[in-house]
């Protein structure tokens, strides 16, 4: 018997405007097709990279045969709202990412009973971004809100309203990268200036990952919302070690500066932040188990970052500790998103 199983990044995409009309009001539908709007292309990950060479877009009728053996429930994140991080109508952003839950609500859940879909927002515009998570708070077919990072970090005030809708709701947020970080303005600066590379690109975007964590923690949004969950998906892993090591001794030297923070912030990582490992890099297997032994047991889950996927279940999970083997895989997704993903019924 396969082990069991929660993905927590299974990418879907609309492999057509002309599906997402549908879901827009008249006036809206018709702008999009009047400026020629060009959908952001699902068959390329916004963090870099695209489908190989003959591959297809997964189709609802058959991507429940192609999850992992053992799956039990899978998150689907409809990456094509990551790339509104460098949109400058933020208006239209939340237009089109309502159209995109729509459209997975309608096509995607009803597939395959373990698909759960992560509602996608524009951090743009946050009171609108609230109102769509509202709009899907009590449904079970919605486990989690994605969107993209802003050059906001997300401890600023800014995120308020997507934080508190979440938290009412009981949705982790997951962040993952837009492809935009240090290219474009609006979006989180990398080294400086930013990388003009590729190479650079991958190289340097864990620091989108450790600005805004560090920024969650010292700006107290924990304190503030006790039940926030926030996921990192995309950014890697191996760099958290020593960010927790420098983030606790920063604390200990000046936390007259931030007397809300009373707990080392590795503390309010391990309650709070979540870390989808989807991709093992360039790390050997001896180095992530070393890594992840470092680490408190609940913060890694696995995801499959299918169909871009570079690694296979096995492959990450036999990079991980054999006491966490099971936490990684299963445990810690189910503590982290809850009984709705598990949930047999769908309405």
């Amino acid at each position: 018997m396969s082990e069991a199983l929660i993905d927590c990044e299974y990418h879907v995409a609309a492999p057509d405007l002309q599906l997402l009309l549908p879901y827009m009001e008249k006036s809206w539908a018709a702008r999009f097709v009047r400026s020629r709007f060009s959908l952001p292309l699902g068959r390329e990950h916004p963090g870099g990279g695209s489908l190989t060479e003959g591959s297809s877009l997964p189709d609802p009728a058959t991507a429940g045969a192609a999850l992992a053996a053992g799956t039990r429930a899978a998150l689907l994140v409809p990456h094509q709202v990551m790339p509104v991080a460098g949109w400058t109508d933020t208006l239209l952003c939340s237009v089109y990412a309502t159209a995109l839950n729509r459209y997975v609500r309608e096509h995607w859940i009803p597939a395959d009973r373990r698909f759960r879909m992560a509602i996608a927002i524009s951090p743009h515009e946050p009171e609108l971004a609230a109102d769509e998570i509202d709009r899907y708070g009590e449904d079970v077919s919605a486990a989690a809100i994605v969107m993209p990072l802003l050059a906001t970090h997300l401890g600023q005030t800014h995120y308020r309203p997507i934080f508190k809708a979440a938290a009412r709701h009981r949705l982790p947020v997951i962040v993952h990268p837009s492809g935009r970080e240090g290219t474009i303005v609006g979006t989180p600066v990398l080294s400086g200036m930013g990388p003009r590379h590729a190479g650079e690109y991958h190289s340097l975007i864990w620091q989108a990952a450790v600005t805004n964590i560090a920024s969650l923690v010292y700006d107290g949004v924990f304190i503030d919302l006790p039940d926030l969950r926030v996921v990192f998906a995309g950014f890697g892993f191996e760099w958290l070690p020593g960010v927790l090591w420098h983030l606790d001794m920063e604390w200990r030297s000046l936390r007259i500066d931030i007397p809300w923070v009373t707990d080392p912030p590795s503390v309010y990582v391990a309650r709070h932040i979540r870390i989808v490992i989807d991709d093992l890099g360039l790390t050997p297997p001896e180095a992530s188990r070393q890594i992840a032994n470092m680490l408190a047991e609940g913060l890694l889950m696995w995801g499959s970052n299918s169909p871009f996927a570079t690694n296979s279940a096995a492959e990450v999970l036999d990079a991980m500790p054999e006491k966490l083997r099971a936490k990684v895989a299963f445990g810690n997704a189910a503590e982290t998103f809850g009984s709705r993903l598990l949930t047999e019924a769908l309405a």
